[in-house]
């Protein structure tokens, strides 16, 4: 993928430049926490024990609020312990023997001292850094998050927040995280905002499980302190840059101000793809991310974008076309286009200092009596009062303009919008009169309840239908954002259903630093089926759970070829492989995933396994050219009600009918 090759560039650029700048000046993770002499590798190794012992016969912490936290340093110490037996401490990360020693006994002293804490082990602190952790809610694993408050935050007022989202870097981890300069958190604090970093699962772009990763550290940074909700912004340079445009257009109404730095906007530009040579269930995959495509989320949240016209990696041309898109719809867009500035305008700190300059003026504005908003996939079906509930066509852009008039009328222009429901607020609306709905010009007169949500259209759904629904819904990643169990095969002795569920579970740590829980078929239990979205691993052949519901199911991989709805096609000589998700035939709240056959994606990178799987894929071990994914024999989306529509797809393979 050509995304992986510009990246590299950065990656080599970056590991020259950045690590120095971005983790030498906070002194790295643990050097406050070092101590005068080194002890045995024996004796730490003992420490380490005690901990995990006393963790997981659940004698520690003594105060239930910092089980995260402590879970995530013994954790750190469990790397670091990897990292000394591998060789890795000196080799990959640069540090003596001795020193890498010393570390781990600072990160055990701290976890020893969480441990015993009654109340929060954080705060207060003398220290403006405070490290945190949350468990999330996918994998169930740890994720940690940094928070820099200024010297004289006090919990008794409400202070601004800025999330900063950091840029790549090939070798971030748990004990190597990208945390700022303090040239940039002492500019923040400072000027009054409480920063905070959040780890977004190494480098996940900020997307999928990146985005949840920062609306998670958004919530629990506002319940740890006192953050004001009107004044909470987003900041990011690169590929945090670009996470800022794609969780704040996702999310417009949780921020007040966003301002990207050196960011990517334009996905077929960065791809040197023309969007019209690809199918539509291609399209809506890089359209869900791209800002380009959800411009209209920015009606009315200012947006701040700075790039060098000097910058080899994201071309200028990214802002420059995004902030004429803007400036066209006469959105609060600003630019500072810096001459002869390089991609690494953001170890600049005038970089920083206009764009905290900017945000500091701002709050955010009140709820709007007109809401524009666009999404590519039902997951991302809000704004303000506004929510999608159904497309048309799931392999579309769905886009949705809703305005309240004088007179208690509501009046709603949309494109692919098959379900919505309307939550005005109360004081737009007069509460003794109906509404008049007018929808792309059809005009319909409904009660009016406050408490109440006006639904369109109006009709009764029944009770068993099955629909999609922004929770139950692909495409496929949109799985591994809830919690999810991977399960794999026994019927068959050859072992490669666990083979490929124990390579995808290696892969998803690599990739989002996670382990999710792991079964085989016969083990899984009625609380699996209604606590996870299970993600089955072979066929009807081979696995247990999906020999009890292939019947059910609207495709399969079967021994001549694949089914397609009724139709049987043959594999031709080809080896195959297949992904769908699918509403759960277990359990109606939640979703399964298949993945049978030949193991997608051998030649993506880690982070970008997911980017291009709409809700079912056929494939070959032929590789696309332009994109490096598995070539698709068929490919695309559910409709509304989990039915095939076989006119949508394109099988290229014989007909074995």
């Amino acid at each position: 993928m050509k995304f992986f090759f510009r990246r590299l560039y950065l990656f080599l650029f970056f590991a020259m430049m950045a690590a120095p700048v971005c983790r030498a000046q906070t002194g790295g993770l643990h050097s406050a926490f070092s101590t005068p002499s080194t002890p045995t590798l024996d004796a730490l190794h003992a420490r380490l024990e005690t901990l995990e012992s006393r963790l997981q016969k659940k004698e520690i912490p003594a105060d239930p609020q910092n089980f995260a936290l402590l879970r995530f340093k013994i954790e750190q110490a469990q790397l670091q312990f990897q990292s000394v037996e591998s060789n890795e401490a000196r080799y990959l990360l640069q540090r003596p023997y001795d020193q890498t020693k010393t570390e781990i006994a600072a990160v055990l002293s701290r976890a020893e001292s969480i441990a015993r804490a009654k109340g929060d082990a954080v705060y207060p602190s003398s220290s403006q850094m405070h490290e945190r952790a949350y468990i999330a809610q996918a994998d169930g694993s740890v994720q940690p998050y940094w928070v820099f408050v200024p010297r004289d935050y006090t919990p008794l007022k409400k202070w601004p927040l800025v999330v900063f989202l950091h840029g790549y870097d090939s070798k971030i981890s748990k004990i190597n995280a990208w945390i700022p300069g303090s040239f940039i958190w002492e500019m923040a604090t400072e000027r009054g905002f409480i920063l905070a970093v959040p780890y977004g699962r190494r480098n996940s772009d900020f997307v999928n499980v990146g985005e949840d990763d920062t609306l998670a550290v958004t919530d629990a940074v506002s319940t740890r302190y006192n953050v004001d909700a009107d004044r909470t912004f987003l900041m990011g340079p690169s590929m945090g840059g670009f996470g800022v445009h794609n969780v704040g257009l996702h999310n417009s109404e949780r921020f007040a101000a966003i301002a990207p730095i050196c960011a990517q906007t334009d996905m077929y530009l960065w791809f040197n793809l023309r969007r019209e040579t690809l199918p539509p269930w291609k399209q809506v995959l890089y359209d869900v991310n791209d800002p380009r495509h959800l411009k209209l989320n920015a009606f009315q949240m200012p947006i701040f974008m700075q790039h060098g016209n000097a910058d080899t990696i994201v071309q200028v041309e990214h802002s420059r076309r995004f902030y004429a898109d803007l400036k066209a719809l006469k959105f609060p867009a600003f630019y500072n286009e810096i001459p002869y500035g390089s991609h690494f305008i953001y170890f600049d700190a005038s970089t920083f200092e206009v764009a905290f300059d900017w945000l500091r003026q701002l709050k955010r504005a009140p709820t709007p009596r007109r809401v524009r908003f666009s999404t590519g996939a039902l997951r991302n079906n809000r704004s303000h009062w506004v929510e999608l509930q159904g497309f048309k066509k799931y392999d579309q852009m769905a886009h949705i303009d809703a305005e309240i008039q004088d007179g208690n009328i509501i009046e709603v222009k949309s494109e692919n919008v098959a379900r919505f429901v309307l939550k005005p607020p109360a004081p737009s609306l007069k509460a003794e009169l109906p509404v008049t709905l007018i929808v792309d010009g059809v005009e319909s007169a409904q009660k009016y309840d406050a408490a109440l949500p006006i639904q369109w259209p109006l009709e009764i759904v029944p009770a068993n239908a099955l629909r999609k629904t922004p929770l139950k819904s692909g495409p496929i990643r949109n799985c591994y954002r809830d919690p999810f169990l991977l399960v794999y095969g026994t019927l068959k002795k050859d072992g490669e259903d666990e083979k490929n569920a124990r390579r995808f579970l290696q892969e998803w740590d690599e990739y989002a630093d996670g382990k999710p829980p792991i079964k085989a078929d016969k083990d899984v239990t009625s609380d699996d089926k209604k606590n996870y979205n299970l993600v089955l691993f072979g066929t009807r052949q081979s696995n247990f759970l999906l020999a009890d519901i292939s019947a059910k199911l609207p495709l399969e991989l079967t021994p001549q070829g694949f089914r397609l709805g009724e139709k049987e096609y043959s594999h031709d000589g080809k080896t195959l492989g297949l992904q769908f998700c699918y509403a759960s035939p277990f359990n109606e709240n939640r979703m399964i995933v298949v993945q049978s056959g030949l193991f997608w994606g051998d030649e993506l990178a880690l982070n970008h396994k997911f980017d291009l799987l709409p809700e079912f894929i056929v494939y070959d071990d032929e590789i696309e050219y332009s994109d490096k994914t598995n070539r698709a024999l068929t490919a695309g989306f559910f409709e509304d009600d989990w039915s095939l529509s076989i006119t949508t797809t394109n099988p290229q393979v014989t007909d074995a009918n």
